[in-house]
């Protein structure tokens, strides 16, 4: 298993979330939509440092099977993409020095300027994103309402020994070695877990885990998921997109 998140570098420009669903009823106890994607794959992380590009595949993997469009990706997608976007070459041997990882601001505008190309070639983009708070409640609002929230984690060792024991991600009880930088989708919420998905599979994290080890949170706005240009929740879709785009110019 690799790891792949740059350091969050603060942006200016990055729209807080909390702006536009101060009126939002929070989310339920439980929800989400994991269980309509039947197979999320690995997707080369276990080989190179891709997590911010494998995490943006099984998020259009999530959004279009919601929208009943299910696509699949290849390794061979998520490392195009990858290397399109960071330089990185992966015919070089190991230990490969290009395999350096991803700032996710700059894969997020990659994302929306370019997309990612499925196992088909069809081109997926994102409309626009917003930096959001990262503590447990604000990620788990913009998860409800937006199916998935991109996540940075300062991940420690205590965490990847858990991955590999099937258990929760959860505050160790000692101090625990940071091995770096890791980026997964939280896609929903059950027995007071959030879930996310990564390294092929869905993932239990504690809320104090989150509020301990997450550096940057992002809401990503897609169309593949919407209808009407609003969320099933009623979120108003242009107007953010109408801000973001300001802010930006």
């Amino acid at each position: 298993m690799k790891l792949g998140k740059l350091t969050a570098t603060p942006e200016a420009a990055a729209l807080r979330l909390c702006d536009y669903v101060a009126n939002v009823p929070p989310p339920p106890a439980e929800f989400g939509h994991h269980n309509t994607v039947p197979f999320w794959g690995m997707l080369a992380n276990d080989k190179y440092g891709d997590c911010v590009f494998a995490g943006a595949a099984h998020e259009h993997l999530l959004w279009t099977a919601e929208a009943g469009q299910p696509v699949t990706f290849s390794d061979a997608n998520v490392i195009a993409a990858y290397a399109s976007c960071t330089h990185f070459n992966p015919f070089l041997p190991d230990p490969n020095p290009t395999d350096r990882g991803t700032n996710v601001i700059k894969a997020l505008d990659f994302r929306k300027k370019y997309g990612i190309a499925d196992a088909k070639g069809t081109l997926h983009k994102i409309e626009a994103y917003a930096r959001i708070n990262p503590n447990p409640d604000a990620i788990a609002q913009a998860a409800w309402l937006f199916s998935a929230v991109g996540v940075g984690i300062q991940m420690p060792m205590s965490a990847m020994n858990q991955f590999k024991a099937g258990q929760p991600w959860d505050v160790p009880r000692g101090w625990s070695p940071n091995v770096g930088g890791h980026y997964v989708p939280i896609i929903g919420r059950i027995n007071g877990y959030l879930v996310c998905v990564t390294w092929g599979r869905l993932q239990l994290i504690t809320p104090k885990f989150l509020a301990k080890f997450c550096d940057e949170a992002y809401a990503i706005f897609s169309p593949e998921f919407l209808k009407d240009g609003k969320s099933p929740e009623g979120f108003d879709k242009p107007a953010l997109i109408t801000d973001l785009n300001g802010m930006a110019a």
